[in-house]
């Protein structure tokens, strides 16, 4: 797996790095640091920044890269020239107004990326509790897989949270609809076969997850979610085959990504669980 970790400016740029060690250590992957710089910036500038990553990194063999323009074209084209499989890079803890009205690097990264992308906000030093919410079977099963491999490596808790908008005429009346999620699952609907493969799926590789059913909107109960436990990642997917796509074309998404209470890991491919991947 190759990974490409996006710094910026020192001490901003600390939790980023930190957090990213975690992950490409865990992972076992290749990475490769880069910093987008303005092009009248002197270049001892980039270069230090990019000696500091690689130290805190404490990567002997990371590749170090310097782009100058803007930041987002720059990340971008890189990823289309690389092999990456992955994207780690900060977001501001409170985004601009200009930030929020013309879109942040993070969210035009998130929204324009062929590949996984992980926004690293508030971060976590012990990554033990991962919050994966589930949608359509094509969106949200790289998700899973993505979400797996990281428990797996960090012996981490996995909650996977459906959220419906409808309750199923079935539990019309019920006032809470979690109360009833074991009576749910024993059913043949969509959410219910949904939800047992993607819980079989993590059993077959050693890890048993909690699952929660919630109702209402979903950024309001994913949100609801981040306060009730104190979690360490969030796994989302998006598909362009996928209704669920949409999560990352309005305002609730960019929402998401800009206030969610930790970093927010976006899957877009599938990566394979494999021993050849692991390896390589």
């Amino acid at each position: 797996m190759r990974i490409l970790l996006c710094v910026s400016n020192f001490p901003y740029a600390t939790s980023t790095v930190e957090f990213g060690k975690l992950i490409i250590k865990a992972l076992q992957s290749k990475a490769t640091v880069m910093s987008v710089r303005s092009a009248s910036e002197r270049p001892h500038v980039g270069e230090s920044i990019l000696n500091n990553a690689c130290k805190l990194l404490d990567l002997t063999s990371a590749s170090k890269l310097i782009r100058y323009g803007t930041p987002a074209e720059q990340i971008l084209e890189e990823i289309k020239k690389g092999d990456y499989d992955l994207v780690i890079m900060g977001a501001h803890d409170q985004p601009s107004f200009g930030e929020l009205f013309l879109g942040s690097v993070s969210r035009r990264i998130v929204h324009q990326s062929p590949i996984s992308v992980l926004i690293v906000r508030q971060p976590s030093s012990n990554l033990d509790k991962i919050l994966v919410p589930i949608a359509g079977r094509k969106a949200s099963n790289p998700t899973v897989q993505m979400s797996a491999r990281l428990a797996k490596a960090f012996n981490a808790k996995i909650t996977l949270l459906h959220v419906t908008s409808t309750i199923p005429s079935m539990y019309s009346g019920m006032d809470r609809l979690d109360e009833n999620l074991s009576e749910l699952l024993q059913t043949e609907s969509t959410i219910a076969r949904n939800i047992r493969e993607f819980a079989a799926m993590l059993r077959s590789i050693g890890i048993n997850a909690h699952i929660e059913l919630r109702h209402g909107t979903p950024m309001d109960e994913i949100f609801r979610a981040l306060e009730k436990d104190n979690y360490a990642l969030m796994v989302i997917g998006s598909s362009r085959h996928s209704r669920f796509n949409r999560l990352f074309t309005d305002e609730i998404a960019l929402q998401i990504i800009d206030h969610a209470s930790c970093p927010v890991l976006v899957t877009k491919e599938l990566t394979s669980l494999s021993p050849q991947d692991e390896a390589g």
